[in-house]
């Protein structure tokens, strides 16, 4: 059967969020024998909610590194047919987005619900509003869940309580989103809307304690927290006993590795956080070092230091000398600076908006990285991350990883956001912009887009199908619309981050730029229609804005730009009734026009006029877009 509403609807969802996705496979689980009574009581409490009519909600709190992300694993593999759904926020592998969740949920209850009519009235709502997926949180959750719910009541059928499990609450992108997903929740727990039981996992950020304890929420929730506690060595004692077996009879070594008094100190050094113990079985088992035995005796020598320095000062202290000392340090200088670089670029957030080309790939193209060349960096990361070689990804085990690369105080001179790595990115989407040009196509009267970065071969047949092309001409790789759109955009961010007037090369480079080049016009999808072009852009959100317009002011690029020839009608709908400023960036007919607000808001960017675009490529701009 076909259902467009549910294709839809899956088109807007989250997939790899869900605990049993490829995309976390091997997730994060508790091993056996481990965390037992935790599982058990998720479990319990999941399937009798008639043994707490008013505690429709359990917070499973802690700090990182206690193991939530495996318990809630466990916990969902656990109450099998009892799961309604399940979604896994992480913010470094890309499972972010707000306004996915309730869509990722309501598609998984479709699904999941087999001998429901859950689904085909959903489908039906879709098919019905199409516009339902893009709105507002709180509107999803009453399109997608609530009145369905509600009409299969009214039609008789007996909708049965079924537990939804949400691991990493405190990753999904901003802290209000996080707080208005509760709120809705809780909103309906209270006029029981919904016959759902929920499971929350996160971190004690202060706004979710607050959120909480809010009056009219707080009746409704179960605690349970997790601590970091030696009380845990016993456990992870038992963990690390059998992961060091498993290892020893791959490697076929001999009986006695490791001694207790090896486990003993391995677990000493664990400071009872799981996430520890499990990166440290990985780094022992790393494929590229010199074996098992050598990589145990510099897990045993890092012991031996701290306890020769009196201990660390706080719980994560440890965690971070293992991931400054074992993970990074020992990689050669040009091979750390490479995949601090490569991290950094994932974290701008520029290249992971098109879902049809992996993030990973724009990264790499980006940074003119082949694909040998990032699989060997990416290995080097084996005890943090996992790289998988078909669909082009990483998969960090754990946030904290990323939290103390993007942490000064914590990583010092290891962290990715230092000027220098900033400036390296910057200076290199110069260069590429630099080089951008417009060239006459072979056998047409048309002209096309010439820009230095190239896609690897192997993904260039994978999405042609669906993605208009940049560039064909003998010689040279096909290059897609969305490369071009993620190097403008780094561009732009890069700016607002770096230091970009400290070098006089530097500023001689901005002051000759062609900044028309970023406002070339841009393919949209709209309906069956690629060929509409889009002729502005948002680039920058507010503070980086705001942090961009100084900068280009200082160096004498930025200016304003009074009773700008924009029309009314398109005025209107880019800024409503705000009150809307214009600048131009750059000099001469290489300038562009820079839209910000006078209280501050996001960035948007367009021509100067369509005559200086016109000189730039040869052709009428939206020629450009015809001929694709």
């Amino acid at each position: 059967l076909v259902h467009p509403g549910l294709q839809k609807l899956l088109e807007k969802s989250i997939p790899e969020a869900t605990h049993d996705s490829s995309a976390r496979d091997p997730p994060p689980m508790c091993h056996p024998g481990t965390r037992v009574n935790y599982i058990n009581s998720l479990t319990k409490w999941g399937r009798n909610p008639d043994d707490h009519p008013n505690e429709r909600i359990t917070w499973v709190k802690g700090p990182a590194g206690v193991g939530k992300s495996a318990i809630a694993q466990s916990s969902a593999d656990a109450l099998g047919g009892d799961l309604g759904a399940s979604f896994f926020f992480s913010r470094y592998n890309r499972r972010e987005d707000p306004k996915r969740f309730f869509t990722t949920i309501a598609y998984e209850l479709a699904v999941r619900l087999k001998l429901s009519r859950y689904g085909i009235l959903l489908d039906e709502a879709i098919c019905d509003d199409n516009t339902i997926i893009e709105k507002a949180l709180h509107v999803q959750f009453e399109e997608l869940i609530v009145k369905p719910i509600r009409k299969l009541e009214q039609q008789g059928e007996i909708f049965s309580t079924k537990v939804i499990l949400v691991d990493g609450l405190d990753e999904c992108e901003g802290s209000a989103a996080q707080e208005s997903i509760v709120q809705i929740i809780a909103a309906s727990l209270r006029k029981k809307t919904t016959p759902f039981l929920w499971i929350f996992f996160s971190r004690l950020e202060p706004h979710l304690i607050s959120t909480f304890n809010r009056f009219g929420i707080a009746p409704l929730i179960s605690h349970t927290e997790l601590t970091i506690s030696r009380k845990l060595d016993r456990e992870i004692f038992f963990f690390l006993a059998e992961k060091l077996a498993e290892i020893r009879r791959k490697h076929a070594l001999e009986e006695s590795w490791p001694t207790e008094g090896d486990l003993h100190d391995v677990v000493d050094l664990s400071s009872g956080l799981w996430a520890y113990s499990h990166a440290l079985t990985l780094f022992i088992d790393d494929p590229d070092s010199l074996g098992p035995k050598d990589q145990l005796r510099i897990v045993l020598s890092l012991a031996r230091k701290i306890k020769q320095s009196g201990g660390t000062r706080h719980p994560l202290a440890a965690l971070d000398l293992f991931y400054s000392e074992l993970v990074l340090k020992r990689l050669p200088p040009k091979k750390l600076h490479a995949s601090r670089t490569m991290l950094l670029a994932t974290r701008l957030g520029v290249f992971g908006n098109h879902r049809s080309i992996p993030e990973l790939v724009l990264v790499a193209n980006f940074l003119g990285y082949s694909k040998d060349q990032l699989r060997n960096l990416c290995q080097s990361l084996h005890s943090v991350v996992s790289y998988d070689e078909e669909t082009i990804s990483l998969e960090f085990y754990h946030a904290s990883f990323m939290d103390f690369l993007g942490d000064p105080a914590r990583s010092n001179d290891l962290c990715i956001w230092s000027e220098f790595n900033i400036v390296t990115l910057f200076d290199r989407a110069l260069q590429s912009l630099s080089q951008v040009s417009v060239i006459p196509s072979e056998g047409s009267s048309h002209r096309r887009i010439s820009i230095p970065q190239q896609l690897w071969d192997a993904y260039v047949d994978k999405f042609d199908d669906f993605e208009y092309r940049f560039e064909i001409s003998p010689g040279t790789h096909v290059l897609y619309w969305k490369v071009f759109d993620s190097l403008v955009r780094a561009f732009f961010k890069l700016a607002a981050l770096a230091s970009i007037d400290d070098i006089a090369r530097r500023r001689h480079l901005l002051q000759i730029f062609d900044y028309r080049v970023t406002a070339l016009p841009q393919n949209e999808y709209y309906g069956d229609n690629y060929d509409k072009p889009r002729l502005w852009y948002k680039v920058l959100e507010r503070r980086e804005m705001q942090s961009l317009c100084v900068k280009l002011s200082k160096l004498g690029l930025l200016r304003p730009l009074k009773n700008p020839s924009i029309p009314g009608r398109l005025r209107e709908f880019l800024f409503g009734q705000r009150d809307e400023c214009f600048w131009t960036l750059g000099d001469g007919v290489k300038r562009i026009v820079l839209v910000t607000g006078k209280n501050g808001y996001d960035g948007y960017i367009m021509p100067r006029s369509m005559r200086h675009l016109k000189q730039f490529t040869g052709q009428n701009p939206v020629h450009l877009l015809e001929s694709y």
